[in-house]
């Protein structure tokens, strides 16, 4: 007699939060699909409430009950940076509830910090897929047109066929800069003549850049620099460093095509690449050599960056050597230096 009253006293709860608990696990398998969850989530916080804990980690409506202090650790994690322990903790979760989107967004912002693009962009769908918001739609076009503008086929297009500028000016260059102040990065355009700077108004209006994507924007920037620029005739686009690494670089590629004259790369890259193993860094080096090998020419500051530049593929012949203290003339001086013969070259 004395085992089983042991017995059932140790199965008996001890406490009311331990006989809510107890009554739970019962009462939540009668009910059907998201409603056992729903009622789980009331008891759970009806449990803190009377036992005195401190609120749980919320999660999205409709989520499964996942283990609340699993959660509250990869978040925590997830704030103190330490993103292998808030992986592991996302990792266990999702182990069991593959369909929770609290412990999604924990692995998703660990894939944005290491840079793992496309990862990023599976686990943003997955999200979707549970419980589609606007944000995460405008996440995934975001996400998507990263990987899109540093995929080595992809250039951004103009509309409409190459409108070639017939008598270009070579006293005038087309300069492409970087400008962190414009929606998406959206390169700054300025026109360059005996030492005067005129910028080209290419404003496309916060109504366009709010819904645009990284690759829609260098691609209407291109289209507006190209409407803006034809009528001053330029004889060469000097493209600079760009606040991606690459956008410059991509939107002189494209004005190249559509205006048909030379794209100079100048200053974009004066060092090696350092492609690391985060996927976003590595898909940027790549994106940055591929234009570098497709300019007409690329400007160096002395041999040794010439040398550099060989290394990641940019053929001799197309490196130009202006030193770095040309200032204001800089413009003038590559200009200068491209029409000394040189093999390779256009027009040379």
């Amino acid at each position: 007699m004395m085992g089983k009253s042991d017995d059932l006293d140790r199965r008996t709860p001890r406490s009311v939060a331990e006989t809510a608990r107890f009554l739970s696990r019962g009462y939540v398998r009668l009910l059907p699909g998201r409603r056992g969850a729903a009622l789980a989530g009331l008891l759970r916080d009806s449990v803190n409430l009377v036992s005195g804990h401190g609120p749980l980690p919320s999660h999205p409506a409709g989520d499964p009950p996942v283990q609340p202090t699993t959660l509250l650790r990869a978040r925590r994690s997830l704030a103190d940076g330490d993103l292998d322990t808030a992986q592991a903790a996302a990792d266990e979760l999702l182990g069991r509830h593959p369909d929770s989107v609290a412990a999604l967004e924990v692995r998703r912002e660990v894939e944005v910090r290491r840079g793992s693009t496309t990862s990023a962009l599976a686990t943003i769908r997955a999200m979707r897929a549970l419980s589609d918001t606007p944000a995460l739609a405008r996440d995934e076009r975001m996400t998507a047109g990263t990987l899109l503008e540093t995929d080595p086929r992809w250039t951004p297009r103009i509309p409409g066929p190459a409108r070639t500028i017939a008598a270009p000016d070579p006293d005038v260059a087309l300069v492409l800069t970087g400008d962190p102040t414009r929606p998406l990065g959206m390169p700054h355009a300025s026109l360059e003549a005996d030492g005067s700077v005129v910028a080209l108004e290419t404003e496309a209006g916060a109504a366009w850049t709010e819904a645009a994507s990284p690759d829609e924007a260098l691609a209407i920037g291109a289209w507006l620099i190209a409407r803006a620029a034809r009528d001053r005739a330029p004889s060469i686009i000097v493209a600079g460093k760009g606040g991606r690494g690459y956008d410059t670089l991509l939107v002189g590629l494209a004005l190249r095509d559509h205006l048909e004259i030379p794209l100079v790369v100048d200053g974009a890259v004066d060092g090696p690449a350092e492609p690391t193993s985060a996927e976003s860094n590595a898909r940027t080096a790549a994106t940055i050599d591929r234009c570098l090998r497709q300019a007409d020419a690329v400007v160096a500051t002395d041999a040794a960056a010439a040398d550099r530049l060989t290394a990641r593929g940019v053929a001799r012949d197309r490196i130009v050597i202006v030193a770095p203290d040309a200032g204001r003339e800089r413009s003038a001086a590559v200009r200068a230096a491209l029409r000394a013969p040189r093999s390779g070259f256009p027009g040379a």
